[in-house]
């Protein structure tokens, strides 16, 4: 579902669809044939065209996935609880089945497979399928199988470390040795990659790429890293004492080290790496790989510093200071922090920038935020006092000119600076701005950078936000009840103006994910008062779309190639098993 932290529609609380799918049923009527029947059960939305739903497969499931391609089901039953110290309740080893969306007889592929989240998944892209099956909650390991239309085939004992490749390959760690397992099934282990605990591997395209996947050895170890190319022929060590690891677009990759001083960042430009940085806490690649952020000299109490090192490379000043958070737009290379953090109350002064942009701030005691994509607009809660306490949501332009140093930042009547020790100005105030100093970093030189503004207030009281995937609207929730189960979903376009109210798409709204192929379709859904359960929707066209009731949290999801489909677990007892809704056009 979408981030919660993240026209003209009707609205739809529970009761209102609940008599929108008794209406289109008839009176005591499930909803749905089994498939293979005569025929599937039609419904209409509140399109006035029918949604058609099959059941697939009978009987209360405790997961369900599906192939990116849409043709492949996956769940979980049969399962029997396992205790543990560090198990999260109701983790269990259960049966894998695996079943055509479109219809046909299930089978069973692996047993024993756990609960957990790693217990089986499908990969990015096709319809194949890994699990651990016969899995050992204390060893934390299981023998790797891979299905493929409908067929499994066990291929590595005591693997620990798993995951898909581009282009379909299934790379894992199987006692210790680093396997790569071609698409027949086929497993080799790879030359040098012995005792290795844990991978990563770059986004696509790999193209030229020296370095694809960087492999580690446990620190009881060494810590060794590993290097392996695009081929996977053989690894290679690349360093010692290594901790943090990843690699980005572009060739990027880097990593940390652990040495007498403190932590060193190094990074990687083809087949070799270089230091850059002592203190390193961390790190995270923009969206192209050309640049990469990291907080540094952070002790127990004492936030760290943001620093950016971007094509051009050098060792540039700290872009903000007492940093908490940070993150890249998931498409331009923008970066977004709390600075002057307080870990207490989780919360800071809001900034922006990145290689080669202006910084600035965006207001006071803000706890949570997001970039849009293109990272042209700035969404973020602010707790504020004004006219009562409240949790606003505020939408700014990135770019928008702020006042320059040496002006003063305009504080709400009744409010304070939102800084812990800070002194309550008089409401109406201002707060002066030093001369040549960022709002919120004190004795940080960066002349260029603008001082801290307001924020647009799109809505009061909201709990959960995000931008669709094109950046042209903002969605949250607000109004909530029932300890925020229940929210009024609403949006506002990003380059709407100062003044425009939010459109109102649904009422009492539990989650709301994004159609991946379209972002203008929505999968809504509903807490159920009465179990565990959600009811579902597509918001399409301006209107909801009913599609179930009782559906298992968590196994709502479109099914590609097109998204024309839903597939769900309903766990009402006399209708519990795996389904799949075809939606009219919208």
């Amino acid at each position: 579902m979408a981030r919660v932290r993240r026209g003209g529609a009707a609205a739809a609380p529970v009761a209102l669809l609940a008599a929108l799918l008794a209406c289109s049923r008839g009176a005591g009527e499930p909803g749905a044939t089994p498939a293979g029947s005569a025929g599937a059960a039609g419904r209409e939305g509140a399109s006035g065209q029918a949604v058609q739903v099959t059941q697939v497969a009978a009987g209360l499931k405790k997961a369900l996935r599906s192939s990116a391609d849409g043709a492949w089901l996956a769940w979980l039953d049969g399962c029997v609880e396992v205790g543990g110290p560090f198990l999260p309740p109701g983790t269990g080893v259960c049966t894998l089945s695996v079943a055509p969306a479109a219809g046909g007889a299930a089978a069973v592929v692996a047993r024993g497979v756990t609960s957990l989240p790693h217990g089986f998944g499908f990969a990015p892209e096709g319809s194949a399928l890994a699990a651990l099956a016969l899995y050992d909650h204390a060893a934390g390991a299981g023998t790797l199988t891979l299905v493929q239309g409908g067929q499994a085939r066990e291929v590595a004992a005591g693997a620990t470390f798993h995951g898909f490749l581009p282009g379909g390959v299934l790379l894992a760690v199987a006692g210790g040795q680093l396997v790569v397992v071609a698409g027949d099934g086929a497993a080799r282990p790879v030359a040098g990659g012995a005792g290795v605990a844990s991978f990563d591997a770059a986004p696509p395209p790999w193209g030229e790429r020296a370095v694809a996947v960087l492999a580690r050895r446990p620190a009881s170890a060494g810590g060794a890293l590993l290097a392996l190319g695009p081929d996977l022929g053989a690894a290679r060590p690349v360093a010692e004492r290594s901790r943090e690891f990843g690699l980005g677009r572009g060739g990027a990759w880097a990593f940390t080290t652990v040495e007498p001083e403190g932590a060193l960042l190094h990074l990687g430009r083809g087949g070799r790496a270089a230091p850059v940085a002592r203190g390193a806490r961390g790190f995270e690649f923009s969206a192209d790989g050309a640049a990469v952020a990291w907080i540094s000299e952070a002790a127990p109490g004492v936030q760290g510093d943001l620093h950016v090192v971007g094509p051009a490379g050098g060792a540039p000043p700290p872009l903000a200071r007492q940093v908490g958070e940070h993150r890249w737009a998931a498409t331009a290379p923008r970066l977004a922090w709390l600075e002057r953090y307080d870990p207490r109350t989780r919360s800071g002064v809001l900034g922006t920038g990145g290689p080669g942009l202006p910084s600035r701030t965006f207001g006071f005691g803000v706890t949570d935020f997001e970039l849009s994509a293109d990272g042209a607009h700035l969404a973020f809660l602010r707790h504020t006092t004004e006219r009562g306490y409240s949790v606003d949501l505020e939408l700014v332009e990135t770019a928008t000119p702020t006042p320059t140093p040496g002006s003063a930042l305009p504080l709400p009547s009744g409010e304070r600076a939102g800084v812990r020790g800070a002194a309550t100005p008089t409401p109406g105030s201002t707060l002066p701005l030093p001369s040549g100093e960022r709002a919120g970093v004190r004795g940080a030189a960066t002349p260029t950078a603008s001082t801290g503004v307001r924020g647009r207030v799109v809505a009061r009281g909201v709990f959960g936000f995000t931008f669709s995937p094109d950046g042209r609207w903002l969605y949250y929730r607000t109004r909530c009840t029932r300890q925020a189960e229940a929210c009024d979903l609403e949006r506002v376009p990003t380059g709407g103006p100062p003044d425009a109210r939010g459109e109102e798409l649904a009422q009492g709204v539990k989650s709301f994910e994004f159609d991946p192929h379209d972002p203008g379709r929505l999968l809504v859904t509903w807490q159920r008062p009465d179990l565990v359960a959600l009811d579902v929707a597509v918001w399409q066209g301006g209107k909801l779309v009913a599609v179930d009731r009782g559906a298992l949290p968590g196994s709502v999801r479109f099914l590609g190639p097109d998204s024309r489909r839903v597939a769900y677990a309903v766990v009402e007892p006399k209708r519990a098993g795996v389904y799949v809704a075809t939606l009219p056009a919208p």
